[in-house]
Parts: C-alpha cells; structure tokens; sequence
C-alpha cells in the first residue's frame, strides 16, 4: 500500500495535490460555518440581537462569526449546564467578579447588567477577542462598570485581585489553569470562589490538581459539558434542514474526555 501511494504522488503533481487539499479544508469549513451563518440570519431577522433566554436574557448580543457560538447566545443555552451556577453566583451578590480569559466578554456584559453594584474585571491576552468584550459592554450600556485589560496573571497578581468580603474568580484558559489556581502561592485564592473550565484534553492531571488544592476549603460541584438537543428550541423550527438545526447549537467541546467544570464555594460556617 506505501508503494501504491508512492507512485501516486509521483503521478500527480504537487500543485494538484495542494490543491486538492486546499480544496479539502475549505469545503469543510464551509460545511461547518455556513449552517451557523444561515442560523444567526435567521434568528436575528426574526428576533434581532436580544439573548431569548437564560441568566442573561435580553441581553444584546454579537451577532459576528468571529465571537464563536453566536447561535447558543442568541437562543441562550449558551454552556447551559452551569446556568443554576451563574444564577447562585447572582444571589450571593458578590462585590468583585474577576473573568481570567474573558474572550468576548459574555460573562463580563452579562454579570454587569445582572449586578450593577459589582466590580467586574475581564482578563484575555487577545487584543480582538478584547475589542468585541468592549463592543458588547458598550453595545449594553455597562462599558463604565467593566474594566478590560490584556495582561498575564500570575497566582499572585490574581489572588492581590481579591477581595475577602465577597470575589468570585472565573477562570477558562485552555490548560493553564492549572499553573494560575495555585493558593500555594497565593492564599488569597482560598478567600474567592471559583468558577473553572477544566481542560483536561491538554493534561489529564488538571481537574483533579486543582480540585485538591481547594478541597479543604470549598465545597466542590462539578459537571460535564453536554449536547444540545435542536428541538427543545422553538426559534430553530424555522430552519426545515435537520443539518441546519443541529449544527446551530453546537458548541464543539473536546468529548474525550469531556469537558468539565467545576464550582468551588468557600466553607461557611
């Protein structure tokens, strides 16, 4: 079979092969965007840019291909397994809300407009997933209450963040949680609660390091990422195509292992 390939490639010239692959990549990006562009089309034709549903509904949201799953916000189900976590977190009130890779500001607008007496800080190392956060928050009228800043954090520097009379730390990072949430360093961690997105595709050893590190101090709810389900949304019975339907609520999570999260409260009492 190599040598069949071998003389295959010998065959065809180099320049029709990347052509071809070429060709290849693009073909299914098209396939995987195109069903989301119809979608968001759609959706905001019927509905305009207002969130539908869920802790931050009527919420004005970006409506670009560019902030990612604009389809679950705009219906939101947006990660909507943690929506009970994101409506305790409003009950308690807290004064700070720190947002480590805030991306496009989902969390920094929506906690704003729900807490108006809440300090929210957001923190991402890309300048354009940064530009549409303040977009978002001006588009809502809280861009005066969110302070955006592309700046690193070190366990240090997040924990100097927190403040003991009520800080709520949100952290989704892509791995690197493991080396930020580290109250080794930075006690002042145990004083926060904390809202993660576990990453453990790029390291398994994630999840369960930093539940450890928090286990003595905070009570500790966790949970998997799920699918959504097409039908269980009204606004989607527009779109007759099943592939249509399907590919607007997709949020494209690692499945092995699934994605987690984890909330970590503080003890009281």
């Amino acid at each position: 079979m190599s040598q069949l390939k071998t003389l295959a490639r010998r065959a065809v010239p180099r320049s029709v092969r990347d052509g071809g692959r070429s060709l290849y990549w693009s073909t299914r990006k098209w396939a995987e965007t195109r069903p989301q562009e119809i979608a968001i089309e759609g959706l905001v034709a019927e509905h305009g840019d207002r969130v539908q549903a869920g802790p931050f509904a009527g919420m004005r949201s970006l409506t670009t291909m560019a902030d990612g799953c604009i389809v679950p916000k705009l219906l939101g189900c947006y990660e909507e397994e943690i929506h009970h976590w994101v409506e305790l977190i409003i009950e308690r009130r807290p004064r700070r809300i720190i947002d480590v890779g805030c991306a496009s500001g989902w969390y920094t607008t929506g906690f704003a407009l729900r807490l108006p007496e809440t300090e929210v800080y957001g923190f991402d190392l890309d300048e354009g997933a940064l530009a549409r956060a303040r977009t978002l928050a001006e588009l809502n009228g809280v861009a005066d209450r969110v302070q955006l800043r592309r700046e690193s954090l070190t366990p240090t520097s997040l924990g100097e963040l927190v403040d003991p009379d009520g800080t709520v730390v949100m952290v989704d990072i892509d791995g690197p949680e493991i080396e930020l949430l580290v109250p080794e360093e930075a006690p002042r961690l145990l004083e926060a609660d904390v809202l993660v997105e576990f990453h453990d595709h790029f390291d398994p050893a994630i999840s369960s390091t930093i539940v450890s590190r928090f286990a003595a101090t905070h009570d500790i709810q966790r949970m998997f990422a799920t699918g959504r389900d097409p039908a269980h949304y009204r606004s989607l019975d527009r779109f007759r195509t099943r592939w249509v339907r399907e590919a607007a609520v997709a949020e494209r999570r690692p499945s092995r292992p699934r994605q987690e999260f984890a909330l970590m409260t503080r003890h009281t009492g």
